[in-house]
């Protein structure tokens, strides 16, 4: 299967964006986008496409994901049934690189994040401390204007 490119929808030109999602179902479009991924589900169970990596997803999980890494979230088959009650809920981060300007990556101070984009080029799971701080951060980022969000 071929992924779709996936035209990431901005109400402002800004290029970092902050969702809350709650839907009857993650989809199921295999798709990717230039843009970072962090990806914390509230709420939802199936399996995860990322990559050539085909496993389970649960409720809590936090993902990074590099930019034009395919992917799908395509929850159980009982949460697509015409009378289910279930839902899928998830907070979505989506950042270009360049999202602090062309020059900050170029800075030595900007090491570890390039490293970071290198380590989330397949996926990468967060846990631990981490995970709890990022949680936090993204949802105070979707109550946010554009420039509070940013920072």
């Amino acid at each position: 299967m071929k992924p779709h490119l996936h035209i990431v929808p901005r109400e402002t030109d800004c290029d970092y964006l902050a969702r809350h999602h709650t839907l009857p179902n993650f989809g199921t479009t295999w798709h990717y986008h230039p843009e970072l991924e962090l990806h914390y589900i509230i709420r939802g169970q199936g399996v995860r496409f990322i990559g050539d990596n085909v496993n389970n997803f649960n409720d809590g999980e936090l993902l990074l994901l590099g930019k034009n890494l395919p992917h799908m979230w395509r929850c159980n088959d009982n949460y697509f049934l015409e009378d289910s009650k279930l839902s899928a809920e998830a907070v979505v981060v989506q950042f270009l690189t360049n999202f602090m300007g062309e020059d900050f990556l170029k800075k030595p101070e900007s090491e570890p994040i390039i490293k970071l984009y290198k380590q989330a080029k397949n996926g990468l799971i967060i846990e631990g401390e981490t995970r709890e701080k990022i949680i936090s951060l993204m949802h105070q980022s979707v109550k946010k204007d554009s420039l509070s969000r940013f920072l």
